[in-house]
């Protein structure tokens, strides 16, 4: 029990340190880039040249500020997950020899501030889940309308597939950070099928108007 108390204890360490690691080199490059920003638009008297580098250097800022946030999330749950685990462990002290209760924290405390973050998360997540399915009724909404006003054209099915691929990236996202299962999760999988099904009806429409004299 000692092993595993001091393995999970060495594991929610490393999250933690990684965590603050990519924290302060995100914060470190934002800090340079815009230090070099402006030594180019001193350079340049805010020329082509300025625009051309802060564009590259925007998108690649905001590209590793989005892959730092992802990580950090990640490693924030691993760490929550290693507490549970230690928690336990502390329970199974506390059974096995009570009189520790005197000189060692609640375990109680611990799960309740495990609990609150947990359902932080899962609110969070719930309200994501609420703004993908608000996506899937609006490209409903327009699928329908296309057919309404006869616009069965390719370009129109080839825009409303790359709409569709977009939920799905957006559904991925979410469901990669759903841990703990937000309740809407699975209404949100049946709807992104139904958005497919829309689609394939749509797309039905457009081959049988183009076969049309």
């Amino acid at each position: 029990m000692t092993t595993e108390h001091f393995t999970l204890q060495g594991a929610r360490t490393a999250a933690i340190t990684e965590s603050t690691s990519r924290a302060t080199i995100f914060i470190g490059s934002v800090s340079a880039g815009l230090v070099a920003l402006g030594l180019i638009a001193t350079a340049t008297r805010i020329g082509t040249a300025f625009y051309a580098f802060g564009l590259i250097l925007l998108s690649t800022l905001s590209f590793i500020g989005f892959v730092t946030c992802d990580r950090v999330l990640q490693s924030g749950i691993e760490e929550l997950h290693y507490a549970e685990r230690i928690a336990r462990l502390r329970a199974y002290y506390f059974d096995f020899a009570p009189e520790l209760t005197h000189y060692l924290a609640s375990v109680a405390d611990e799960e309740a501030s495990a609990a609150q973050l947990e359902a932080l998360f899962t609110a969070q997540r719930e309200a994501e889940w609420g703004e993908f399915l608000s996506d899937c009724g609006k490209y409903e909404t327009e699928l329908a309308g296309e057919i309404a006003k006869g616009k069965l054209t390719l370009a129109e099915l080839d825009e409303e597939e790359q709409s569709l691929d977009r939920l799905r990236r957006w559904y991925r996202t979410i469901r990669a950070r759903d841990l703990f299962g937000a309740p809407s999760a699975p209404v949100a999988e049946r709807r992104l099928k139904e958005c497919t099904e829309a689609l394939e009806d749509f797309a039905e429409r457009v081959y049988q108007a183009r076969e049309r004299p």
